[in-house]
């Protein structure tokens, strides 16, 4: 019977640790191209009025290009809450659903 190390054992017990505690969501940080485009279509409808995605026009609220490529990323879950809840001038747009958020955030990420 061939014995297995305690590293090699260690190593073992984390990574399925990892595999199962993380979400599918967590572990890839890509978004699929349809989120992107949905979110895109979102944004157009709900967003663009006020934001600008390029930094090239003035618009009531900030420009959103480079948005999550900042030295200190917004976290996620706080974007979401601030497109759900608002925040200073910004409206609540909490008639989005969690899917229609997710695939927002999806988008601005690729700006």
């Amino acid at each position: 019977m061939k014995r297995v190390s305690l590293a090699a054992l260690f190593a073992m017990i984390v990574f399925s640790y990892f595999a199962i505690a993380l979400p599918p969501a967590v572990i890839s940080q890509k978004s699929s191209p349809q989120a992107v485009a949905n979110g895109k279509r979102i944004f157009n409808r709900s967003c663009a009025g006020c934001h600008d995605t390029l930094g090239t026009s003035a618009k009531s609220g900030p420009a959103l290009k480079n948005y999550y490529r900042h030295q200190l990323r917004p976290v996620d879950e706080r974007v979401r809450s601030i497109i759900q809840q608002g925040k200073g001038k910004m409206p609540a747009f909490s008639n989005l659903s969690k899917s229609e958020t997710d695939d927002l955030v999806a988008y601005l990420k690729t700006l």
